[in-house]
């Protein structure tokens, strides 16, 4: 059954919340904060029994629950959800009602939101939008294109920028990402590219070409690192980039195509541009 309060319908089957204008951007983990205040409402949610539903067996800091919850007061309103000192948190908005799943054809918001373009299919056939975003959750991103290719990195910039042997990256154009909630700090890592970070958590999110580009190539597109998608199971990545520093400890035993940095045109001449040689 979905879940309609006030002007908001919660599809619990899909785990998509709308409203009178379609889709609202929720993380995984809002959702299901959501989903366990509307199921009893009015009653005092202590904080402990959150954790354990929303993040069994992990050790969470109490920050990270207040960043979701204030996610959900913005996209909710403020009032709707209140803190009980001491204690947790209640929902306190208009009484949810269980309605079936079929959409309301009464409620346009709904219907469009049904019929938007084309995205990336996350959940067996389903067309979903495409969302993500950082560790703590401040900051948030939708993405309406299908990515233009999905590769793994080994390069020591990844590696150092990541913290991990290898990086997974998923390339769409530059207008297909928004940025829904917060944005990215940047660091030039590179004389033509950037590389984006949230500044509270630390995660890192994307790489992206700086303006103006270096040549052609290096323009109108973002990588988005595929881990942070709240789904990244779809994107599988096809190839590997930067082998020649791949550490001989991690083997990824697939048959996709493995190219070195110094053999990736476009890397050379982009370092070329500036007459350097691919580091």
């Amino acid at each position: 059954m979905d879940l309609k309060f006030g002007h908001f319908r919660l599809r619990q089957k899909s785990r998509l919340l709308f409203n009178s204008d379609g889709i609202v951007d929720l993380s995984a983990r809002s959702f299901d904060i959501l989903v366990l205040l509307l199921t009893k409402p009015d009653q005092v949610i202590e904080k402990a029994a959150l954790f354990d539903a929303v993040w069994p067996n992990l050790q969470v800091e109490e920050n990270t629950l207040q960043v979701h919850i204030s996610a959900l007061r913005k996209a909710l309103g403020a009032d709707m959800i209140t803190t009980v000192h001491g204690r947790g948190y209640k929902y306190s908005g208009p009484l949810p009602v269980a309605v079936p799943e079929d959409l309301d054809p009464d409620n346009p918001g709904e219907q469009s939101a049904e019929h938007l373009r084309p995205l990336l299919d996350l959940s067996g056939g389903r067309k979903v939008p495409v969302t993500g975003g950082c560790l703590c959750g401040k900051v948030r991103y939708v993405v309406t294109e299908a990515p233009i290719d999905t590769n793994f990195c080994h390069c020591r910039m990844c590696q150092r920028f990541s913290g991990a042997p290898v990086t997974a990256g998923s390339t769409y154009r530059a207008g297909a990402v928004q940025f829904t909630n917060g944005a990215p700090k940047y660091y030039r890592s590179s004389p033509f590219a950037e590389r984006g970070f949230c500044e509270n958590c630390g995660s890192s999110l994307t790489y992206r070409p700086v303006e103006p580009p270096v040549t052609a190539n290096w323009a109108d597109w973002i990588l988005i690192y595929t881990p942070t998608l709240d789904n990244p199971d779809p994107n599988a990545p096809t190839w590997h980039l930067g082998v020649e520093s791949q550490v001989p400890w991690l083997r990824i035993q697939d048959d996709n195509k493995r190219v070195r940095c110094q053999d990736s045109p476009d890397l050379v001449e982009a370092w070329a541009a500036f007459n350097l040689p691919v580091p």
